[in-house]
């Protein structure tokens, strides 16, 4: 079972006082309080959907997953990259750097050619270092390749299908009373002087971008967010709709970072029947989680009406599995002051790393 409650404030604090180190709340008639519906900056969880996109057409036959990405974007290939591959940007072994300040280019296309004209930190498929330019680099095949651009590729393939109303790129101002408060952007803990930031991403190289950006910008609420994990739990179907196929999902799940795969988990290591080798009865891992079911949800969020849609909460993995991450290079953590209105129930003002 999953409980869907909200807890907390959504928008709490309107701005971050350096001196004292502490949040200055918004007057209590103005602040916000969390709602089931309430919508939320989803930052890097943005590059599951850029990878789910990537997967679609990799089965479409569009993309290959061992092609080069120069071969799409020939000046890709610039600075040495010719050899990196479809598959090193999803895996992050590409060989580029953490991060770069996008946000300082003056325009558009001056930000894509910093991407093209990047060096790598090391060499393709010899390392593991997470990095948003990975994504970026994957939205511009993409919108290469479909002619279509990333936030109508979500929203086509990915949320209309899914019924998921709630996410998507840039909300409209109406969805700003319904939004999380994020940051309170200044420097010198932030790239650019906003002020704070609700109802706009986040991230300064994806705000730079126009909101629409491959490794953040997606915008969603928790149930939405159900619906997809068990969709991704079901190997890729959600009633009659699928994306991706359960062979896909398989291999998007690979190297022990999912709870279990399309298929189900395997047997727990050394057992055989539920029994180790010294004979101690062991708990024998379930055979898949329950399909998908359709039922009908409440009325959606300023539509007035009621929508059938996946159920979506998850079964808990069995207590033998730990979902392990990949390592965090030092680099990669910065402490910032933050005003997020959520998270912790709204008292997140203080120090985070993102």
């Amino acid at each position: 079972m999953a409980l869907h409650r909200p807890l907390g404030m959504a928008v709490r604090y309107q701005a971050y006082d350096e001196e004292t180190d502490t949040g200055v709340e918004l007057p209590t008639d103005q602040q916000i309080p969390m709602a089931e519906d309430t919508v939320f900056d989803l930052a890097s969880v943005s590059k599951l959907f850029t990878s789910i996109l990537a997967v679609q057409q990799i089965e479409r036959g569009r993309v290959g997953l061992e092609a080069p990405v120069a071969s799409y974007l020939p000046d890709f290939g610039r600075a040495g990259k010719q050899d990196v591959t479809i598959r090193q940007l999803l895996t992050h072994t590409s060989g580029f750097r953490a991060w770069i300040p996008l946000y300082e280019a003056p325009t558009y296309q001056e930000k894509v050619r910093r991407v093209y004209d990047e060096e790598l930190a090391s060499p393709p498929g010899t390392a593991y270092l997470y990095s948003g330019l990975n994504l970026i680099s994957l939205q511009l095949v993409l919108e290469h390749v479909t002619g279509r651009r990333l936030d109508v590729l979500l929203r086509e393939e990915i949320t209309e299908p899914l019924g998921m109303r709630r996410t998507r790129y840039n909300p409209p101002a109406s969805w700003k009373p319904k939004i999380a408060a994020t940051e309170d952007a200044r420097k010198p803990w932030s790239g650019l002087d906003r002020g704070l930031v609700w109802g706009e991403v986040h991230d300064e190289n994806a705000y730079s971008l126009g909101g629409v950006a491959g490794h953040a910008g997606v915008f969603s609420d928790a149930w939405d967010l159900a619906v997809l994990a068990r969709t991704l739990l079901d190997g890729g179907g959600c009633g009659r709709r699928r994306i991706p196929r359960p062979e896909s999902v398989e291999l998007m799940c690979r190297g022990g970072r999912c709870p279990w795969s399309a298929r189900g988990p395997p047997a727990p290591t050394g057992t055989r029947g539920g029994r180790p080798p010294g004979g101690r009865a062991t708990r024998r891992a379930p055979a898949r989680p329950p399909p998908c079911r359709r039922i009908r949800r409440g009325p959606a969020a300023g539509t007035g009406r009621r929508s059938a849609v996946c159920r979506p909460p998850c079964p808990a993995p069995p207590p033998s599995w730990s979902v392990r991450p990949p390592p965090v290079s030092s680099s990669m953590a910065t402490t910032r002051p933050s005003s997020y209105g959520a998270g912790g129930g709204g008292d997140g003002v203080g120090r985070w790393v993102s």
